[in-house]
């Protein structure tokens, strides 16, 4: 690759990404109409759990086994 390609791919590279960052600040600016500050914040604790929902999710179930965990003892022992 010559010289004046890569400085033609380098250019190109950068115009993509200042492209895409103003389409995304373009696109909370325009498409939220509440608090801007919220997506960023929300961004942010996704940022610091990501898997927060999953876990939450798993804990639910975790629950459920355990409550039917319970009652079939409490059947077991009921049919003894």
């Amino acid at each position: 690759m010559e010289t004046e390609n890569v400085g033609l791919f380098v250019c190109g590279v950068l115009i993509f990404v200042a492209l895409l960052n103003a389409g995304i600040i373009f696109g909370v600016l325009r498409g939220q109409n509440r608090n801007r500050f919220e997506v960023i914040g929300k961004a942010i604790r996704a940022a610091q759990n990501p898997w927060r929902e999953r876990d939450e999710q798993i804990e639910e179930l975790r629950q459920r086994v355990s409550d039917l965990e319970g009652g079939e003892k409490e059947v077991t022992q009921n049919d003894s």
